[in-house]
């Protein structure tokens, strides 16, 4: 089965080989590893999933911030192309389930010979030009975790169309540990932990830096069990809900645009709607509005979803002295004023009046 469903996870994306593991950090960690990178200086957007620089940080090489810009929330690929020479890969993240503009950033990297990971973890099921993504990288990444468009609660996938990068990964798998109930217990922990962190430090300016390093730390203390294998024992699950990624992909699409409508008909002159570029699968709505964090607490008070991630993970890497660290508007931005909210199954009318009602009230 499992040889069945990579199969199919390579002919849908368009891609020659596809091999699971056991999360998306596992996927770029394996990528990374499948081209020999090693004390490299790794591109990618500031404001992203904090599992994307700590897989690099797994991988034994550095994280190189780039500004996110605003036209679909990845890198700015001017500030790449301009930094080229201080970079030995990218990262392309499809970050918050925008397509970024990845033609041009594949561009950039065959231009000057960089290796592509492409980061569809938040996006699959998009299109762009008439191609899936999932199709660009010289290796492209997935996720099966909660939230995402497969979701299963576990497992990620490579994909590539290269038969010397797929050998690689084949090997390198085969050397990794066994996913287990001990690994999965911790990283829940972890995570559960590092929303409470961001709580404290990114929003209640309640932490030192002293205990943002020491944060740093813990989570660097824990790497070895964010790499595993796919567990086998979840190939059913993810076979039936690879099935649905069409209609799922659909309504979130549907359920964008009904919160697009609702919103922007009341408040289009206080906010900013992040707009995805079509054929985009968004992860959430996305929105940038002042007193954010206000408005987050009052919709959580009710009992409703939304969050505001990502924040500048620089802010907890920093500590890594291989950071480059200076100021990046806009992830700084994104990171003050991005207020996410549900379109997928949690979506409601009702859920989204009561939102939007709060929202207003707080403008």
């Amino acid at each position: 089965m499992m040889l069945e469903i990579e199969r199919d996870l390579a002919a849908y994306h368009g891609r020659e080989y596809a091999k699971l593991v056991g999360n998306g950090t596992t996927a770029i960690y394996i990528a990374l590893k499948s081209n020999g990178l090693k004390y490299k200086n790794i591109a990618i957007p500031d404001s992203v999933c904090i599992n994307v620089p700590l897989s690099i940080l797994i991988s034994n090489n550095y994280i190189y911030y780039i500004d996110n810009n605003f036209k679909d929330l990845g890198v700015n690929n001017n500030e790449i192309e301009s930094k080229i020479e201080k970079i030995d890969a990218i990262l392309g993240v499809h970050n918050f389930g925008h397509n970024s503009n990845i033609e041009e950033l594949a561009q950039i990297c065959k231009r000057h010979n960089k290796f592509l990971i492409e980061d569809a973890c938040l996006n699959q099921g998009a299109i762009s030009n008439n191609k899936k993504i999932g199709s660009f990288g010289d290796v492209s990444i997935l996720s099966f975790g909660d939230g995402k468009n497969v979701n299963i609660g576990h497992g990620g996938a490579l994909l590539t169309d290269n038969k010397y990068l797929y050998n690689n990964i084949c090997e390198l798998i085969n050397h990794i540990p066994h996913s287990n109930e001990k690994s999965v217990k911790i990283i829940d922990k972890i995570n559960s932990d590092y929303t409470s962190h961001y709580n404290k430090y990114y929003i209640d300016n309640r932490i030192s830096l002293l205990e943002n390093r020491k944060f740093y730390e813990y989570l660097f203390t824990n790497k070895e069990y964010y790499i595993s294998k796919f567990n086998e024992k979840k190939l059913t699950l993810l076979v039936n809900s690879f099935k649905e990624i069409e209609k799922f992909a659909n309504e979130k699409q549907e359920n964008w645009w009904r919160f697009h409508n609702k919103l922007y008909s009341t408040s289009s002159n206080k906010i900013e709607i992040l707009k995805p570029f079509e054929g985009s699968v968004p992860w959430r709505f996305n929105l940038l509005v002042n007193n954010r964090d206000k408005i987050m607490k009052d919709i959580h008070e009710f009992g409703l979803k939304a969050s505001s991630w990502h924040p500048p993970t620089s802010l907890l890497f920093s500590v890594n002295n291989q950071a480059n660290n200076f100021v990046r508007p806009n992830s700084n931005i994104i990171g003050n004023k991005i207020l996410n909210l549900w379109i997928d199954k949690y979506y409601s009318e009702l859920y989204s009046d009561k939102v939007i009602e709060i929202i207003n009230k707080n403008l």
